[in-house]
């Protein structure tokens, strides 16, 4: 029974960032980790062009005004998954 329900448990930065798609959440999650637009493109095998329409779709979603403003959730939604 704990299986089951582990399995259907959505994880947590889904509930923290329920209007992104799983490679939004990738994206903002590597912006966290300091990477630039292009480290991000060569590691999830993308054109530097769609990592900036991520971004954007990012910010947007986020309704953020900058990078800086979504990289603090996503570091705030990190810290709420460990404790």
């Amino acid at each position: 029974m704990m299986e089951y329900f582990a399995a259907t448990r959505p994880a947590a930065s889904e509930v923290w960032f329920p209007a992104l798609s799983t490679r939004e959440r990738e994206v903002i999650y590597l912006m966290a980790e300091g990477l630039s637009n292009s480290d991000i493109a060569g590691k999830l095998s993308l054109s530097g062009k769609t990592v900036a329409n991520y971004i954007t779709n990012i910010l947007n979603k986020l309704h953020v005004a900058d990078r800086e403003e979504a990289i603090r959730l996503a570091k705030e939604s990190r810290l709420s998954e460990e404790g």
